[in-house]
């Protein structure tokens, strides 16, 4: 049976220039990254600054969360296919 755990099996800084571009309306920034989600300030869609960077595995399967800078609060969103349309090529792969 899956654990539902959250592990951290990589973090560490971006390179200059990773940006994230979110389009989801009710996108929100959450305080810590992992799962299961809590309830943040939302995101407006744009293109932001990733900070930092933050590989999570829950259940068995690894997500990247990025630290964004929003409306002067920073936070974390995961890059689950969903929340962010896309990534500029200067962000990890995974």
């Amino acid at each position: 049976m899956a654990s539902s755990s959250t592990t951290s099996t990589h973090s560490g800084g971006v390179r200059p220039g990773c940006t994230l571009t979110i389009g989801d309306p009710f996108a929100q920034i959450q305080a810590t990254p992992g799962y299961p989600p809590e309830s943040g300030d939302k995101v407006p869609p744009g293109t932001y600054a990733a900070i930092t960077s933050e590989l999570l595995n829950w259940a068995g399967q690894e997500t990247r969360w990025y630290e964004i800078a929003v409306g002067g609060q920073s936070g974390w969103i995961p890059d689950d296919g969903i929340l962010v349309d896309s990534k500029s090529s200067a962000c990890p792969l995974s």
